[in-house]
């Protein structure tokens, strides 16, 4: 490889540019006037191969290389040398494919820069490519100035050695493994602070954040069954409640009931009382229209309607007292029935038992008196006999016969004693059936008293019915609350349940800035003011908004400004102000065409999703031209065509930018945050409106309890 040619622009005394060549590949030589600028081209050869020491080239700096220092209108310059590489064997590397090798630097504005066959390069790259071909331009023999021959005869051993060496080209490879253990001693060190850092400041901080992994996995596990145990807890506790309620529901309308009879006594009487009412008005508008003489005989049958009335109220009250005496005292009277019941069959029991047991004596005494008659026999015979052994012998039977009339004197005892037992239990049982007719007897009286009650309560409530306060519809009002109550404490379950895992994303939290702020300027976060129509659609949507979801929209960018600068969120947030913000809108024959071309395969993000107008600009913004496509093949041909170049989104979440980047790749998470925040949104407007019916029943149950109250009220100041 050899210089071919050398074009010279700007650099010292060559204004215009400037072609010299071509060069032999051996020898050359450039001669000609003092002045003419034969120096300049050395310089230019030295200055386009990457000399560092400018005095060489006979500058102090930069600028001075271009022509008249840049004032006379040039403030550029340039050196291009051409290099014949037409002999592949000394081709630098890199470059065995070019037959000519084209290096040029240029200065512009005080700095310096390389082009390698058209393509900048750097200076290392310059000198990688000199250096394949052992060229040195920094070495200090490579340029022999005139005068330094002398010099270079005078020369040491030594040094004519590492002349010959540059020459040769070996030194490069020294000052390559000069600068390489340089190098190695550097990375070295680097790699012994490395480890330093390893063996002293990471592995411990490794194995302590270990063993926080290894505590939070244990405190993860135990939070789980913690959870859980919770859970079962919970369960039981409401399944307790559940039957404690249902327990207190049976003694409710057991009061109730009770309390229903009561007013149907009540109201009987104040039916009564507004008859009498009725007939004294009636009575004041004949006196209106009579003489003196029926005057004072209406006075006189209207102190007997009152005193009709106030028998009426005792009536009433002694009424309402014997209907509970005769409860308690019937219950009483069955008390006492079971325990003579009772006592009436062990009564007949002990009898029989009495019974068998002077069977058994009277049975046991006619056994002994015939023993005994048998014994008295034997004694006698013994007694007509002789001798001393008969005397004996007549002793013991004399002996056992008197015991046998003892035990015979004992079992006649014991079964007079007996027989007196039986006689007082017949007694007894006499009484007790006696008793027990006549208990029957006065039971059978209160019955029919009682029937005779039931009858007046059956007739009683059937003159109720016939009134405007119906306690019926009271009892129907409360079981409406009651259930209402119930399914109240079963959507705020589930949204507290949802609250707990993704109360940070669903929830918008901030302090007022300034006194009586009005927080209805804080819309909430993005992914609360919309609704989607198909679930199926929420993946492509989630990953489509990304972060954008959790923007918090505000009203104006006053507002937006307020909060920020007062701090009123406890962790960084975007907000969105609707006065603001502003997104390109895709015009409706783009639109157009690509539904005409993919159908129901691609839509707009916008048709997915629903949300009130005035949220409009915060829409177009996070979702704005965006089309969610069925497969990832339309996506392309929407998202890289030209004609068309809008970013899509396929079902699975992977993005499609116009500008060539794609994003992707993971699975999708099952847990979407877009259905919990519809799950969320439905849980709170059922909460609204079972909180609403609630509000309203009991409006209603009020003013049935006003009403009862007022008519009580009336009644008793007809009374007074």
């Amino acid at each position: 490889m050899f210089i071919k040619e050398i074009i010279i622009d700007g650099f010292k005394s060559y204004q215009y540019k400037t072609s010299v060549g071509p060069f032999d590949r051996y020898f050359n030589a450039i001669t000609g006037l003092n002045g003419s600028g034969k120096s300049n081209i050395l310089d230019a050869i030295c200055f386009v191969l990457g000399m560092t020491t400018l005095s060489n080239v006979r500058a102090a700096n930069l600028q001075e290389l271009i022509y008249k220092y840049g004032n006379a209108g040039i403030a550029k310059a340039s050196v291009t040398v051409v290099f014949d590489n037409s002999d592949k064997k000394t081709s630098p590397i890199g470059c065995e494919a070019y037959d000519e090798v084209t290096v040029t630097r240029t200065i512009y504005q005080g700095k310096s820069k390389y082009y390698l066959n058209g393509y900048t390069a750097t200076q290392d790259n310059i000198k990688s490519v000199y250096h394949s071909v052992q060229l040195n331009i920094n070495n200090p023999h490579f340029l022999i100035m005139q005068g330094k021959v002398t010099q270079v005869v005078n020369m040491k051993p030594i040094e004519i050695l590492g002349l010959l060496e540059e020459a040769a080209g070996t030194s490069i490879y020294e000052m390559k493994k000069e600068s390489s253990i340089k190098v190695i001693k550097k990375k070295n060190n680097k790699l012994e602070e490395i480890n330093k850092i390893l063996s002293e400041e990471i592995s411990p901080q490794l194995e302590k954040l270990i063993k926080d992994k290894e505590n939070f996995m244990t405190w993860k596990a135990r939070e789980g069954e913690i959870d859980k145990l919770f859970k079962y807890v919970t369960a039981n506790e409401y399944m307790e409640c559940l039957s404690h309620i249902n327990g207190k529901n049976d003694e409710l309308v057991q009061l109730k009931s009770q309390e229903n009879d009561l007013r149907v006594g009540i109201n009987e009487l104040v039916y009564k009382v507004e008859q009498v009412i009725k007939k004294i008005i009636a009575g004041e508008d004949k006196i209106n229209n009579s003489d003196n003489a029926r005057i004072k005989e209406s006075e006189l049958k209207l102190k007997d309607a009152r005193n009709k009335v106030k028998e009426l109220t005792h009536e009433r009250e002694n009424i309402i007292k014997t209907i509970e005496g005769s409860k308690k005292e019937i219950n009483k009277i069955e008390q006492k029935i079971n325990k003579n019941e009772i006592s009436y069959e062990n009564s007949e029991k002990q009898k029989k038992d009495l019974a068998s047991t002077v069977e058994i004596l009277e049975k046991e005494l006619d056994s002994k008196t015939a023993f005994l008659k048998e014994m008295e026999r034997t004694l006698e015979n013994i007694n007509q006999g002789k001798g001393g052994d008969l005397s004996k012998e007549s002793h013991n039977f004399q002996k056992q016969i008197n015991e046998i009339k003892n035990n015979i004197n004992n079992h006649k005892g014991e079964s007079k004693n007996l027989k007196n037992q039986n006689t007082f239990l017949e007694e007894e049982i006499n009484k007790k059936k006696n008793y027990l007719s006549e208990f029957k007897k006065s039971t059978n009286d209160n019955k029919k008293n009682s029937s005779s009650i039931e009858k007046q309560i059956e007739k009683l409530s059937k003159e109720l019915e016939s009134l405007e306060f119906n306690p019926s519809k009271n009892d129907q009002i409360q079981r409406e609350i009651q259930d209402k109550e119930l399914e109240l404490k079963k959507f705020e379950t589930k949204q507290n349940e949802i609250l707990n895992q993704h109360s940070w994303k669903l929830e918008t939290s901030f302090r007022d800035p300034e006194n009586h702020f009005d927080r209805s300027k804080v819309k909430g976060k993005v992914i609360k003011l919309f609704t989607i129509e198909n679930e199926r659609f929420a993946t492509a949507l989630e990953f489509l908004a990304g972060a954008k979801l959790y923007n918090v929209v505000v009203d104006n960018d006053n507002t937006s400004r307020l909060l920020l600068q007062r701090k009123c969120f406890d962790s960084k947030v975007f907000i969105i102000p609707l006065n603001k913000i502003t997104s390109k809108q895709m015009s409706e024959n783009q639109m157009k065409a690509i539904y005409d071309t993919f159908g129901n395969e691609a839509k707009l993000a916008l048709d997915l999703i629903k949300y009130d107008k005035k949220y409009e600009p915060a829409m177009q913004y996070i979702f704005g031209s965006t089309f969610v496509c069925s497969t990832t093949e339309i996506c392309k041909r929407i998202t890289f065509n030209k004609s068309m170049g809008y970013r899509c989104v396929n079902m699975e979440g992977d993005i499609f930018e116009p500008q060539g980047t794609m994003s992707g790749g993971s699975y999708a998470n099952k847990d979407n945050i877009i259905i919990k925040a519809q799950e969320l949104n439905f849980f709170q407007s059922k909460i609204q409106e079972i909180k609403l019916t609630i509000v309203n029943l009991k409006n209603q149950l009020g003013e049935i309890n006003d009403t009862s109250k007022n008519n009580n009220n009336y009644n008793l100041y007809l009374l007074i």
